[in-house]
């Protein structure tokens, strides 16, 4: 977790959040089952966050990506296609697990740029 003491001097934590109050609460909502439950305690962790400000969140970055969607599927690019809210903050767009690729369906072969 970004937030978790055990994350202080990676590159997922720059902050040097040492709370263990917030460990507390990370460790607890981590190994709750229960969906509903689990995202009720991931709110009250947020919101513990936010009030302790040790990230300021100016802006995000727009940008533009070019893939092949006639055999890429995307689920962050298509889901924002549809209007639906996405989450982009840090990289997150780019969750390369959920991406698919079906090289059967492409409509014309890849072509390697040759200068």
């Amino acid at each position: 977790s970004r937030y978790h003491s055990r994350s202080c001097g990676t590159w997922e934590q720059g902050e040097w959040l040492q709370n263990p109050e917030i460990d507390a609460m990370i460790d607890d909502s981590i190994t709750t089952v229960d969906q509903k439950e689990r995202f009720e305690k991931y709110y009250v962790v947020q919101e513990k966050i936010v009030e302790l400000s040790p990230s300021i969140f100016v802006l995000d970055q727009p940008e533009k990506s070019a893939y092949r969607t006639d055999y890429v599927y995307w689920p962050t690019a298509d889901a924002s296609a549809k209007g639906e809210q996405v989450n982009q903050v840090m990289g997150y767009c780019y969750y390369f697990r959920d991406f698919k690729v079906f090289p059967e369906k492409a409509q014309q072969p890849y072509t390697p740029f040759k200068p």
